[in-house]
């Protein structure tokens, strides 16, 4: 998706590996969310039997979350940022096993943890992208970035649903399973450090 030549003009100076891990930290995550965004609320509603049901969980769940996301800048000062990011990739992993399960309790469960893993995912790959990036070169990486992520989100959706409907229920739960395996290989692999190439000047 993203051609060789461009990567040098659009993310500055970092290396073209350096790059392409760095999106990578994007387009993963973004193909495991796009993936459950449509199967898991028609699991809940199979499950609950209502849409207020359903409504009500995600409310439930997400007010959960929102306690999970304000802990995580203390979470990286605490244990540090790869720590959390990992922690991320590990609370989707989980989070696609709780959904395969097909028990509303799982589901609860997982729907709290997926919410925070990517909220995890989110914060943590966008610091790393204010580490890497020169700041001048921020105009040109966010398009790049946002193409990128573009085909698992136009795709995913359709996706989960026809695969769990194809092949098995909890196939889109396994593709969200191996997404997560694989990030946490592909950021353990490159290991970017927690203070990049970039060119804010130190202040007072």
């Amino acid at each position: 998706m993203i051609g060789r030549a461009m990567l040098p003009t659009t993310i500055g100076a970092l290396p073209r590996r350096r790059a392409i891990s760095l999106l990578s930290l994007f387009f993963v995550p973004s193909a495991a969310q796009a993936i459950l965004l449509t199967v898991v609320p028609l699991e809940a509603l199979h499950l609950l039997g209502a849409a207020r049901a359903v409504t009500l969980l995600y409310v439930g769940a997400g007010l959960i979350a929102v306690g999970g996301r304000f802990s995580i800048p203390f979470l990286i000062g605490s244990i540090g940022r790869r720590s959390v990011f990992t922690l991320g990739t590990l609370s989707l992993a989980a989070s696609s096993v709780l959904f395969a399960l097909d028990k509303v309790l799982f589901l609860a469960c997982g729907l709290v943890l997926s919410m925070f893993a990517f909220a995890c995912l989110e914060i943590t790959s966008q610091l790393y992208v204010l580490d890497h990036v020169p700041r001048h070169s921020l105009r040109h990486f966010e398009p790049i970035r946002i193409f990128a992520i573009a085909g698992p989100w136009t795709v995913g959706p359709w996706l989960g649903v026809h695969v769990g409907n194809r092949v098995s229920f909890a196939a889109p739960y396994w593709i969200a399973f191996v997404a997560a395996v694989v990030l946490l290989v592909l950021f353990w692999s490159t290991r970017p450090g927690e203070r990049g190439t970039s060119s804010a000047i130190p202040r007072p």
